[in-house]
């Protein structure tokens, strides 16, 4: 009795073991491949057809010669055939135009049916629980979904070969890192031939500092500063251009950006940017209010609008930021602020500039005043007093020193130099972070020792 259960048994294993693997199909659509065989002018193919820079191919090589030392391995209990490599075509591609589909519009409805097969609908709006989906069919990304909805908290994801052009700094800092080529056999040949797969980056404990003035600057530095900590930033500034060049340049080298066109002359305007900002990320962990204007303007020539405008921009420009991100600060359980006041605000004035001084005055008064009343809540207040910095506002022939002059202050700073936007984005950096803990309504000066060197 025994032995006929165990002959069906084996006459069943048999019988699956030889069947055709019906569930599966063949999707017949038109193809570049890669001629059969595994050498650099492979590689070399390869890394041309997905477009990548020059350090990218390197790696590959690398990999590769890493991997015509090792011996294949011998596995225990694993019994296959002979890999022919040689006889392996390693790139694959639908042919389309040079463009990647912007939509699925532009998909090729055999790949939309390929995957419905698979049972992964590509349309967002039929994905169930919000899951994203990179398609890759063959060697090519072939679209990507939910892709805003979480750059939105800050999360990167996109296919490798974009994230290879978009973000390379960040692909360089992580590429190899969990499995390195070294690791094994295969480990070095896929890192040579691999052709596209998904590319996704979450930073961890991710949080926003919003910038006033982004564009230029003092607050385009400070801005690259804290991305490079890791933070989300939001670039605001009533220079669109710069400040969408900003936010892009920062998304480029693998950190989180977005611009928000904003003049804090307006409340109504000041009020829209921070609550969007709040409903899609939570509270603003760090306010820094850099925004300013300048100008120069005789004392005979300064009119009530004159006054009124320097007033509106370098002084309560900040009270409207303030005024409008604290509270969810204060719910979120604490936050800093930094506002930009200035040497010309701390210790002396400003030849026909007494508007701009008495409004950097102001600052420290704000500083102080809000340091006190919001101290309970865990919200720290600081203020910077730069010295002479090359700025485009120091370098203004009509509003300031302009080039001579700015070199000429060099001649009397104790340091022997001016002052660079990264100098201040660095200390603003600094009063943000855990490091400044117990400061609160403290004006740096941060000058390279003028004010103490001569006056």
């Amino acid at each position: 009795m025994t032995n006929n259960v165990e002959a069906e048994i084996a006459d069943d294993i048999d019988d699956f073991v030889g069947r055709q693997y019906d569930a599966g199909f063949v999707t017949d659509i038109e193809q570049e491949t890669a001629p059969p065989g595994l050498n650099e002018d492979t590689i070399r193919f390869i890394s041309a057809r997905k477009e990548e820079p020059e350090w990218m191919l390197e790696w590959r090589l690398k990999a590769y010669q890493r991997w015509l030392k090792m011996r294949e391995p011998n596995w225990a209990h694993v019994n296959y055939p002979p890999i022919d490599l040689q006889a392996i075509s390693y790139f694959a591609a639908p042919k389309s135009d040079k463009d990647r589909p912007q939509s699925l519009d532009e998909v090729d409805p055999k790949l939309l049916e390929t995957y419905e097969k698979l049972g992964i609908p590509l349309e967002e709006q039929k994905m169930l629980a919000g899951v994203a989906v990179d398609a890759v069919f063959d060697s090519v990304s072939v679209h990507t979904t939910f892709r805003d909805k979480l750059a939105e908290a800050g999360v990167i994801f996109c296919s490798f070969s974009e994230a290879v052009k978009e973000y390379p700094e960040l692909v360089q800092r992580y590429l190899g890192s969990v499995v390195p080529v070294s690791d094994n056999y295969y480990a070095a040949l896929n890192s040579a031939v691999f052709s596209d797969g998904s590319f996704v980056y979450i930073p961890k404990d991710t949080k926003t500092v919003l910038i006033t003035g982004a564009g230029i600057g003092i607050g385009k530095a400070t801005a690259h500063a804290f991305a490079k900590d890791g933070y989300r930033v939001i670039v605001t500034d009533v220079l669109a251009d710069e400040g969408k060049a900003v936010a892009e340049d920062i998304k480029r080298a693998g950190g989180s950006a977005e611009f928000h066109a904003l003049d804090v002359t307006s409340t109504d305007q000041t009020n829209d940017v921070i609550a969007a900002v709040e409903a899609s990320s939570g509270a603003i962990d760090t306010l820094v209010c850099n925004a300013g204007i300048a100008h120069k303007v005789p004392l005979d020539e300064l009119t009530d609008e004159k006054w009124d405008h320097t007033f509106d921009i370098d002084l309560k420009g900040m009270m409207r930021a303030v005024r409008a991100a604290v509270p969810k600060m204060k719910e979120a359980g604490g936050g800093s602020i930094v506002c930009l006041s200035s040497i010309m605000g701390v210790a002396y004035g400003w030849d026909e500039h007494v508007h701009y001084s008495a409004a950097k005055s102001g600052v420290i008064g704000l500083v102080r005043g809000l340091a006190v009343e919001l101290a309970a809540s865990s919200v720290r207040v600081n203020g910077i007093a730069p010295g002479y910095i090359r700025t485009a506002q120091a370098l203004s022939e009509v509003h300031s020193l302009g080039h001579v002059g700015l070199q000429a202050a060099a001649e009397f700073i104790p340091m022997g130099r001016v002052g660079e936007p990264d100098d201040i984005a660095d200390v603003i950096l600094f009063l943000a972070s855990k490091a400044a803990r117990y400061m609160t309504g403290q004006v740096i000066a941060v000058d390279g020792g003028l004010l103490v060197g001569r006056y």
